[in-house]
């Protein structure tokens, strides 16, 4: 990414500020793959404690900025045994499992409608091109749904098997209150996830650290990076 000018969440009026481990907290603008970017690195999450209209706050500026089209990246856990830490999976849907929701409250309509179609959230054609990418690059990609909890405990194993049950491929903590600001936004998005740590069958499972859900994330960083690259190459001007 050739960078044009980066600026902390701190410095820009009414911008929450990340609290989680690995988040920078910053805005950097810049281009990549031909495409004029912005890149929020790191996110807030509910169970820092912000209300969701708060948690999307940063996507709809971007939205406001001439976003069109987003992408989202999380880690999260897999109950798919297919899918493996440090593979790399296209969302193709999500449940909102987290009981909140950010269009709760006064609609604007210069945003969006009340009641927003979420059937066809995720963009199949920008998933299809991200999906040709990956493999015109060798990287393992797998196609799920991915399942959004407040966090920040972990998982019980009961949970994972509900989780499994449920039809989810994944399980994360974030993702979910922006994906729903966006599609009320009428913008375009995919979403990708780094799988983190397998947490299913849960007879097979262990305790799982931060620290270890970071240490793969990195692993798998320079994968993801060279991917949106691939996909921003590829996206029509």
């Amino acid at each position: 990414m050739q960078i044009s000018f980066e600026i902390p969440y701190a410095e820009i009026p009414a911008f929450p500020r990340s609290t989680a481990p690995g988040h920078a907290g910053k805005l950097i603008c810049g281009t990549l793959g031909g495409q004029c970017v912005g890149v929020l690195a790191g996110r807030c999450h509910y169970y820092e404690g912000y209300p969701m209209q708060d948690i999307v706050h940063a996507v709809r500026s971007l939205a406001y900025m001439g976003a069109d089209t987003f992408i989202l990246t999380n880690v999260s856990g897999s109950v798919n045994p297919q899918m493996q830490p440090g593979h790399l999976v296209g969302i193709q849907d999500h449940i909102n499992w987290m009981f909140d929701n950010p269009l709760i409250g006064t609609n604007h309509d210069a945003l969006g409608t009340r009641f927003p179609d979420m059937s066809q959230a995720y963009d199949s054609d920008s998933l299809k091109t991200l999906a040709k990418c990956a493999f015109s690059l060798g990287i393992a990609f797998h196609q799920g749904i991915y399942l959004g909890l407040s966090g920040p405990s972990l998982e019980t194993k009961a949970e994972y098997q509900m989780i499994h049950d449920l039809g989810a491929d994944l399980v994360g903590m974030s993702t979910v209150p922006e994906a729903i600001a966006i599609r009320h936004m009428r913008r375009k998005m995919i979403g990708i996830s780094v799988v983190s740590n397998l947490c299913y069958p849960v007879d097979q499972i262990g305790k799982t650290t931060v620290e270890e859900v970071i240490a793969v994330a990195k692993t798998a960083s320079d994968s993801l990076g060279v991917l949106i690259e691939a996909f921003c190459n590829d996206m029509p001007l």
